[in-house]
């Protein structure tokens, strides 16, 4: 708990304990004192240095996300250092998200689990890449990845265990997810929500953070490339290339914003982390009646492949020797060296076949 930056006194009200047990506890496991102790400072440079490399990608990013992403970090700076940081790499950007305010909608459910809801981002879809993504109703934590949705699904619940209910749209590709949910939870337990996509405004505001922080740069660096002739959207083997290429690179890029976005505050939520919300919501609804919550619990876990069958994939090998093109190695160059690289070789291959 303490690695979610919650205080010594949130601890012990979580835990149902007094301070003093908890204070006793802390001294004989020799844990910090301090909330981030354990975090590395960052000087003035360092911290600039990190959001100029941040800036790179993630043009909007503000204070509570440059938080967020230090404390997935395990790195400390204050919220005052980060504003004149801010300020000093990006004034202009800095003064713009003031103006960009995103109205507050009245939201409640009970637990933590209580309510997934599962959406498919399609601002690459021209490219042929789809993020599929997932947040907790109660907590706001997310998984998101560029992968099918059947597998996300299953693999976030190894990780945060099964919700109680799902919110998808209509769409296809959740109908595998929608008997995954039923052969779990049954058909008379309410738990498939299906319908439009206005309906799922938790995730609708992920996607809003998501596109500034990680799909606006690709979505800008592929136009760039096409309209340089480097890349064409019609072409099999320029888009076998970019998959090969950039899919880790995407991947890569929602990791390090899913960890930014569990590990940022909210101010509609006394300026817990969703990550916090999580934990937190699971300890005082210990010994309730909630389904999702007795599964945490009971630790009712379930094998990777529960009923889920993994696409095939085309043998990297089959396209010559691609393999030796390192997706995520730095070129210099944004990927796009290494992704002309992948489809020289594709491209010889193809034409020596």
């Amino acid at each position: 708990m303490r690695w979610y930056a919650l205080s010594w006194v949130e601890i012990a009200k979580a835990l149902g304990v007094s301070i003093s047990t908890i204070w006793r506890r802390r001294v004989y496991f020799n844990l910090e004192r301090r909330r981030h102790r354990g975090r590395r400072m960052l000087n003035a440079t360092e911290l600039k240095e990190l959001i100029s490399e941040k800036k790179e990608r993630s043009m909007d990013a503000g204070i509570i996300m440059i938080e967020g992403d230090l404390a997935a970090r395990n790195l400390y700076a204050s919220r005052s250092a980060i504003s004149e940081a801010l300020i000093s790499v990006d004034p202009v950007g800095a003064n713009l998200r003031w103006k960009d305010l995103t109205p507050r909608v009245i939201y409640s459910v009970p637990s933590p689990n209580s309510l997934w809801h599962l959406d498919g981002n399609h601002k690459l879809i021209r490219w042929r890449l789809v993020v599929h993504g997932g947040i907790d109703g109660y907590s706001r934590v997310d998984n998101n990845r560029a992968s099918t949705v059947a597998n996300l699904f299953v693999a976030a619940t190894g990780e945060f265990c099964w919700p109680s209910r799902v919110r998808t749209d209509k769409g296809v590709e959740n109908a595998e997810v929608k008997r995954l949910v039923l052969l779990r939870r049954g058909e008379g337990h309410g738990s498939m929500l299906q319908g439009s996509s206005v309906h799922n405004q938790r995730i609708e505001r992920l996607w809003r953070d998501m596109r500034k922080m990680v799909t606006e740069y690709f979505r800008r660096l592929f136009y760039f490339s096409e309209n340089n002739a480097l890349l064409d959207a019609t072409s099999e083997i320029d888009l076998a290339a970019l998959h090969f290429v950039f899919m880790p690179r995407i991947n890569n890029s929602l990791e390090k914003f899913k960890a930014s976005w569990n590990n940022h505050k909210l101010s509609t939520e006394n300026q817990k982390t969703p990550n916090q919300l999580y934990i937190l919501g699971m300890l005082r609804l210990f010994g309730s009646n909630y389904t999702a919550v007795r599964d945490f619990f009971e630790e009712n876990t379930v094998p990777y492949d529960y009923g889920v069958s993994e696409p095939e994939m085309a043998d990297p090998e089959g396209e010559g020797n691609v393999t030796s093109v390192k997706p995520l190695s730095q070129d210099g160059n944004h990927g796009i060296s290494l992704y002309l690289r992948a489809r020289d070789i594709i491209n010889l291959h193809s034409n020596n076949n």
